[in-house]
């Protein structure tokens, strides 16, 4: 069920999208209208609509253009002679490094683009639970996490670590699928999580380990200047 990854998740139906696609892919729309259609199983333009807060013909729209491109297809099982049911055809898109895929400077662009989404999605999801943590059950407030790791590691190393980590992630994924599709009860508790994971070389360590501990919060507020203070040693 998502909409980038770069590795770990052994999903044998994940599409590795060409520039073609890329391009079909590059509205937020249908961005979103693909998301839902994984995370929520299959869907008409009406209720796509709906959820997004958009006209059921602009739904209707994009999601042909998904069709397409083959990132969706009609559920003629479900489809009707008056509305047209749509179901994903993949559970992952992998969108492979900007420096190996593609090699044109405009559809270059159009990766950086789904990175800097992935970015602000990850902050958003940071940014409501932070407003609303409270709201939460404590077996919630408990079980949430946020780690990070500086690691000295090759860059078959790192391929290694981002692999484990898919693999452990795995038999939740598959249960999550399994929920969606209604093969396993859905517990009353389940609610979704983001979990996002992001290896990347860093570049200035300082930096980093600077704001991690905040820093660069003190240079917006420094509050008292040690230098100001009188020296308890003169006299």
């Amino acid at each position: 069920m998502s909409l980038h990854t770069y590795g770990g998740f052994v999903v044998s139906n994940r599409v590795y999208p060409d520039e073609q696609q890329l391009r079909a892919l590059a509205h937020p729309v249908r961005v979103s209208l693909l998301g839902l259609l994984r995370v929520d199983g299959p869907g008409t333009a009406s209720m796509l609509a709906v959820r997004l807060g958009i006209s059921s013909g602009l739904a209707s729209y994009h999601l042909r253009a998904l069709g397409s491109a083959g990132f969706i297809a009609e559920d003629v099982d479900r489809g009707t002679t008056r509305e047209r049911w749509w179901k994903a055809q993949h559970e992952v898109t992998v969108i492979e490094s900007v420096d190996s895929v593609p090699s044109s400077p405009h559809d270059r662009d159009l990766a950086d683009v789904f990175g800097r989404r992935w970015d602000t999605g990850r902050n958003v999801a940071e940014s409501q639970w932070s407003a609303r943590r409270v709201e939460w059950p404590e077996r919630w407030l408990r079980a949430r996490d946020r780690s990070d790791w500086l690691l000295r590691v090759t860059p078959d190393e790192a391929a290694e670590a981002m692999a484990a980590i898919g693999s452990a992630l795995q038999p939740f994924f598959e249960q999550s699928l399994r929920r969606r599709d209604g093969i396993e009860p859905m517990p009353d508790d389940a609610h979704f999580v983001g979990l996002f994971a992001s290896m990347v070389p860093v570049a200035d360590i300082g930096q980093v380990l600077s704001i991690l501990a905040g820093l660069d919060d003190l240079e917006h507020d420094p509050g008292e200047d040690p230098e100001s203070r009188p020296d308890p040693e003169s006299r």
